[in-house]
Formats: structure tokens, C-alpha cells, sequence
């Protein structure tokens, strides 16, 4: 699916895959345009109606989180062969930890 390297939207570059999950992967790339690293979590392709609901609520938040330092800044989605990418700030270590 992705490979180190890659290039999404001829602007982020793969550096590695640092988490995968049943809906998707998330890859630590690098933004060429802001010269830093961020999270890009790349969904499977279906049509399921749970990643169009999971965008929306991002985008609901990412209104109100504007400044607030307690929570992950979300940086919007693209479309990269097929797949919705959702991309986020890169954090030090898993959320699950």
C-alpha cells in the first residue's frame, strides 16, 4: 500500500509506518511545504460511514481546539490513491501508551 519514500500530494514524504490499526495505518512523514514532521493516518478503502463520521467530528473539533494545548492538532484530510488520510501533529509517543 505504502512504501518509505512515497510521496503524498507531491508535498509530505513517507519516513516510516509507527502504528497500524482496522482501519487504517499511520505514517510519520515529512511536510517538504512547513519543513517539519507530521502524523498521517491513511484509512483502508470502504465506504464506510464511520471514517466520513470520524472526519466530521475532527473538523468540529478542530474549530474549538484552535489553542488548547490538551488535545492532538488536526491538520485536515486529502485523497492519496483511493484512500482518506486524515493528518495530525506528530507526538513523541503513542496515545495508547
Amino acid at each position: 500500500m505504502i512504501s518509505k519514500g512515497d510521496h503524498i500530494a507531491y508535498r509530505y514524504e513517507i519516513h516510516e509506518v509507527i502504528g497500524k490499526g482496522s482501519f487504517g495505518i499511520v505514517v510519520k512523514a515529512f511536510d517538504w511545504k512547513d519543513n517539519t514532521y507530521i502524523a498521517i493516518k491513511i484509512l483502508k478503502r470502504s465506504s464506510s460511514k464511520l471514517k466520513l463520521k470520524e472526519m466530521e467530528v475532527l473538523e468540529q473539533i478542530s474549530q474549538v481546539q484552535k489553542n488548547s494545548k490538551n488535545m492532538i492538532k488536526y491538520y485536515g484530510s486529502l485523497k492519496f490513491r483511493g484512500h482518506i488520510c486524515l493528518k495530525f501533529e506528530l507526538l513523541s509517543i503513542s496515545l495508547r501508551e
